[in-house]
């Protein structure tokens, strides 16, 4: 039955809780071999890495020991560490289309590593927009590139239903896909300040295939490959990158039901997103229509793939039931690797695993 309110002002509550530091920090050093040839070099891994939830500022320091009065290893004491709460989101400023023009329904950003360069896209307007941002987080607009721009007096074509973004890892270079024109743009940003256009490649030209409706896009971590989600295609197109010019070129596609996923199918059909492990030995995927999460290893020298196994809602994984996965959308991966999440929206669930570094099973 319908009810009325009889006093609006009492619909609200208050609560003010103490954010109390807590933290998980772990070290590991490891030179990976069992036995060493005196006089050759020693390379040790140290790997830091903190579980949260609060933020930590680690500051480690490791002494070379002195053989063979000293064993290798971490020195007791050297380790020291202080955190700070995390900080809760506060919303400091709003932007629309009405201050700047660029964010006209704007559908995906990225940043860069120091935190202070946004890169926005607008497939509305067929833009791309680079902003500087403040500590406090406030932006300033400073360069747009858009369907139709001049770069040596040849207009920018094809920049059109931009999709995806993602910056190479030595964020000199920007890449851009358009699912309208099934294309994939290569930028030069080293001027932190522009956007200079570089290269376009399109499904269907000089020989680049499977890569119809082209919705996400990944750099892997040794910045020599890059990897796309073509929706309209059921594949992942794959391209070497030359660390030199950021130029691409194309490898191969890796589409659904053939070449190396035979003989299994309906693995990426559908394919909302990708990504390249930490470690650069693996490639994922997550697919819509197929409901499932696909794993590949990579060849870091040729950057081209190999199926290992999907994982489908329903099956039986490590003793238990995958749970519900209908609209795979997203995924991501701790900074060390060993967890990866998954988005699925249909079911409003996020899955969470596991991650052998050595196999990529999860």
């Amino acid at each position: 039955n319908d009810t009325i309110e009889l006093n609006a002002g009492d619909n609200i509550a208050i609560d003010s809780d103490l954010l109390v530091p807590t933290t998980d920090l772990s070290v590991t050093k490891t030179d990976n071999l069992l036995e060493v040839v005196a006089g050759t070099p020693l390379d040790y891994e140290i790997n830091v890495f903190s579980s949260g939830p609060s933020s930590v500022m680690a500051s480690l320091e490791d002494v070379l020991p002195i053989f063979p009065s000293q064993n290798a290893g971490m020195l007791s004491g050297s380790i020291s560490w202080s955190c700070v709460s995390t900080q809760p989101i506060v919303l400091n400023s709003t932007y629309d289309s009405a201050q700047f023009s660029t964010l006209e329904n704007a559908s995906t950003v990225v940043m860069n590593g120091a935190g202070d360069r946004v890169w926005i896209a607008s497939p509305d307007i067929n833009a791309v927009s680079v902003f500087s941002k403040d500590l406090n987080g406030d932006l300033v607009l400073l360069n747009t590139v858009t369907e139709g721009d001049l770069f040596d007096t040849v207009p920018l074509a094809d920049f059109t239903g931009i999709s995806a973004l993602a910056l190479s890892q030595d964020e000199t270079h920007l890449y851009v896909t358009a699912a309208s024109s099934n294309s994939l743009f290569t930028f030069n940003i080293e001027d932190l300040n522009s956007i200079e256009y570089l290269q376009t490649l399109t499904s269907g030209s000089d020989g680049i295939i499977g890569m119809i409706d082209p919705v996400n896009l990944t750099v892997s971590p040794d910045d020599n490959g890059v990897y796309v989600a073509a929706n309209g295609s059921d594949a992942i197109t794959v391209f070497s990158r030359n660390s030199n010019t950021g130029l691409l070129s194309f490898v191969e596609r890796i589409r659904d039901g053939f070449g190396t996923i035979v003989p299994d199918s309906n693995v990426i059909i559908g394919i909302n997103d990708l990504r390249v492990s930490p470690d650069g030995k693996h490639v994922y995927t997550v697919a819509d229509f197929s409901d499932a999460i696909a794993i590949f290893s990579r060849n870091s020298i040729t950057q081209q793939l190999t199926y290992l196994e999907v994982i489908r809602e329903g099956d039986t994984h490590l003793a238990d039931d995958v749970p519900g996965m209908d609209g795979l959308h997203d995924l991501a991966f701790s900074p060390n690797g060993q967890f990866a999440y998954f988005l699925a929206t249909d079911d409003q669930s996020l899955l969470y695993f596991d991650r052998s570094d050595s196999t990529g099973n999860l």
